[in-house]
């Protein structure tokens, strides 16, 4: 049995030698070298509604980045995580709830589309973005 499912995700990846702890309820990041704690930054983009709740890494480069909502479809942006701060990187064009699997390897994005207007087929795109 679920108790507690938090509004907003907690995501925990491996960056630079250091554990990054996501406490996007708490609206920020925590930061872990050699289980010790190290420093905590507060976040903003947590609480925009178009934040789409996706955290991603890629996994040569190490970065990480965040998924939101805008007027083209689906924004990516790259997440310093020494300050918080969001960094405008490219636009997808499609809105998330076509786009399945989104993953960043090498600074290429690649993600599998669907497309309902033709019998829901799915295409695997890739889009740089470094």
């Amino acid at each position: 049995d679920i108790f507690y499912r938090p509004s907003k995700p907690i995501c925990i990846f491996a960056h630079n030698k250091r554990l990054v702890v996501f406490n996007h309820p708490d609206d920020k990041i925590e930061i872990f070298k050699n289980d010790t704690f190290e420093k905590s930054i507060g976040i903003e983009y947590s609480k925009s509604k178009k934040w789409l709740k996706k955290i991603i890494q890629d996994q040569k480069t190490m970065e990480l980045y965040g998924l939101f909502k805008n007027k083209y479809g689906t924004a990516i942006k790259l997440l310093d995580i020494d300050t918080g701060n969001l960094e405008a990187i490219e636009n997808i064009d499609a809105y998330l709830p076509y786009l399945k699997k989104v993953r960043v390897f090498d600074g290429q994005l690649y993600y599998l589309k669907e497309n309902p207007r033709e019998g829901n087929r799915v295409d695997l795109l890739k889009q740089n973005i470094g």
